[in-house]
């Protein structure tokens, strides 16, 4: 059971998140920097055609998301120039707009709570979690992943020096020690802190900026055609020693989605709708091997405000079973359910797709509710600033509403009272006979957790919603080597072009510690190449 001191530590934290944790809003106001200048010198684009070069520096970075950044960062501090490229008007991209986990081991932050780790002990934990096959499946690619288990914690250290605040560390779920490093307030707060540090350390940074095809010479990679995504106006950035790909995935090109998916999934809206493909795609013109597209894009079920958008999760390989598992129904706005809640979630969001306003939510009772509370495993979700989220912390910040009567707790929602009640005492019988004639539910409830076969009856009541289906960052991307240098389909490096965060781990599971996996990746990686480059 979670210690009181505990939980009142965490909430501490999650009152100050409250207002920060649900959009990156606050990040849009940066602007970009001095116009170019033109200069001299000749190359040759992917498709041919001869080119003179706006700018020339040692690295240009494409992307200017939690890798990019972190990638110009730590180039800059080297003494290496960069030019840093960014389609949209403000750095952070996805790092912006997640939850804004880190978990990784090794901190100053762990050692000054007295938390003892180590990297061994870590990537045992990570192993249990992921599974045998999911490391056999990576082949040589695992070293990737266990370079950033060795390097995460030094990138937090290095982060928090650069200002950067971190909640925690907070326990993770089958962790032996609490690793969680919670972005704080939310994610949205590390690009304005960081942003003036870029350019301290001389970025030249290019907002509203796309790159849009590479450019050679011979068969190296020198350089990026670019174009202002305001005037239309072109642009030439030579990098001398490198340039490194930092443009996340392909969730909102829907050429790409509809390869895998069907039209349903493929259409829904992305997390980011910068993420188009574009850094794939200019490699893949030049030859590059991408990797997989069986798990192309995450595409989930995820709350909207008043709640973060986070997913309310059914079982994860890091926890036994979620308030689905445990008991929780599915309405529509009416109070209709509309499917059996045993749906997957990719299985789920056709059916919401054919509801009012296409949302749903998620409603259970107290009984469900203290199970969450009792288990020390069990979360309804992560939470920006605070890691893992309770139910009692989701309604701490007004995610979750709750009230003693089902009319009153469906008012705060907005759905309809009157049919949600009669549709609670519907299922309370199919609950109590385990049996659901409308939609052949299996699983009602958990009998570890009292609340097998009891239908929603225990009041206060609970909404967390509402939900919708969206697409978030995936798997499709690009091979690397440990070096993070772009493989092309022969299996051999493509001179000067490097890939790092989301764009670039081939087959690793860049995820691997689940939760606060994906931003350790793209930190880590992108201050490794940084690095790296910078002293070459």
């Amino acid at each position: 059971m979670q210690k009181e001191s505990e939980a009142l530590s965490r909430r501490s934290f999650l009152r100050g998140a409250a207002l920060a944790g649900v959009t990156a809003a606050s990040t849009m106001g940066m602007v970009a920097c001095a116009s170019p200048a033109q200069g001299d010198g000749a190359a040759t684009t992917a498709g041919g055609s001869a080119v003179s070069w706006t700018k020339e520096a040692d690295i240009v970075v494409v992307g200017g998301g939690a890798s990019g950044c972190t990638a110009s960062l730590a180039a800059g501090q080297k003494g290496a120039s960069v030019v840093l490229l960014e389609s949209s008007q403000a750095l952070g991209g996805c790092g912006a707009l997640c939850v804004g986990s880190v978990t990784t081991c090794c901190t100053k932050m762990q050692a000054d709570a007295g938390i003892t780790d180590t990297v061994a002990d870590f990537v045992e934990d990570v192993r249990s979690i992921i599974g045998e096959e999911s490391i056999k499946k990576a082949g040589d690619d695992w070293a990737i992943s266990e370079k950033v288990f060795n390097e995460g914690g030094k990138t937090v250290d290095w982060l928090v020096e650069n200002g950067v605040v971190f909640a925690g560390p907070f326990q993770y779920p089958k962790h032996k020690v609490p690793r969680i490093h919670a972005l704080y307030p939310s994610s949205a707060a590390w690009p304005p802190v960081l942003m003036p540090k870029i350019e301290e350390a001389g970025v030249d940074i290019r907002l509203n900026t796309k790159g849009v095809e590479l450019v050679l010479e011979g068969d190296t990679v020198v350089g990026v055609r670019a174009t202002d995504q305001i005037t239309n106006e072109e642009f030439y950035f030579k990098g001398n020693k490198g340039v490194v790909l930092a443009c996340a995935s392909i969730d909102s090109a829907y050429d790409q989605l509809i390869k895998v998916y069907s039209t349903d999934l493929a259409s829904l809206d992305p997390c980011n709708r910068f993420n188009d493909a574009s850094g794939m795609k200019m490699a893949a013109a030049i030859g590059a091997e991408t990797s997989e597209y069986a798990s192309a894009a995450s595409i989930s079920m995820r709350c909207q405000a008043p709640s973060p958008d986070v997913g309310s999760y059914s079982k994860q390989s890091w926890m036994p079973y979620g308030l689905r598992d445990a008991g929780a129904i599915m309405v529509n706005k009416e109070g209709k359910r509309y499917a059996s809640e045993d749906l997957a979630d990719r299985e789920m969001i056709p059916n919401v797709l054919q509801q009012t306003d296409k949302v749903a939510y998620l409603v259970f009772d107290d009984a469900i509710a203290r199970n969450f509370q009792q288990f020390p495993d069990m979360i309804v979700s992560s939470i920006p600033g605070a890691g893992w989220g309770t139910v009692d912390d989701f309604v701490a910040i007004g995610a979750i509403l709750k009230a003693d009567t089902i009319e009153e707790v469906a008012r705060l929602a907005g759905i309809d009272g009157a049919g949600l009640a009669a549709e609670i005492a519907t299922y309370n019988d199919y609950a109590r006979a385990g049996s659901d004639p409308d939609f052949d539910r299996k699983k009602f409830g958990l009998a570890e957790a009292g609340t097998l076969n009891t239908g929603l009856v225990a009041p206060p009541f609970y909404i967390h919603g509402p939900q919708k289906g969206e697409i978030m960052i995936g798997g499709m991307d690009l091979r690397v080597t440990q070096d993070f240098a772009v493989i092309n389909t022969l299996g051999t490096p493509i001179p000067g072009l490097y890939a790092v965060g989301i764009l670039g781990h081939g087959l690793a599971p860049y995820g691997a510690p689940g939760h606060g996996g994906s931003m350790a990746y793209a930190f880590t990686t992108g201050r490794l190449i940084g690095e790296q480059l910078a002293t070459a």
